[in-house]
């Protein structure tokens, strides 16, 4: 059972294979956010990506620290959801790391979210 209310330890652990949980206690600042999240959103909020170390296969590639070794979760939503979610993330000040994937393949949609220091916002 995880720490989380709402969220597996599996979900939040790096798939490289590792299965390592996030250490950094930014990780927790930011989970905190995502369980009000959730609870205000009413519906399940799926981590497609959570922690992931050093020698998972898109962290190897970074020439940095990427977000996701530090406090970082990708949630898998689309639609009117996606709309609701971002509404919500722009209530929390932490939350300054923005990323958005809507198009291609429905189930492979996400919004990215995380504590970095400094405000940020892309598309993939």
């Amino acid at each position: 059972m995880s720490k989380y209310k709402y969220f597996t330890d599996k979900e939040l652990q790096c798939q490289c294979g590792c299965k390592g949980d996030n250490p950094n206690p930014e990780f927790d600042v930011l989970m905190k956010i995502v369980v009000l999240i959730r609870e205000e959103l009413n519906e399940p909020l799926p981590i497609t990506s959570g922690y992931r170390c050093k020698d998972h296969p898109i962290e190897a590639t970074k020439t940095t620290t990427g977000q996701h070794q530090i406090a970082a979760v990708d949630i898998g939503v689309s639609g009117s959801k996606a709309l609701r979610l971002t509404r919500l993330i722009a209530q929390y000040p932490q939350l300054k790391g923005f990323g958005v994937k809507q198009k291609g393949e429905w189930g492979k949609r996400f919004i990215h979210i995380d504590v970095r220091e400094k405000p940020a916002m892309w598309s993939y």
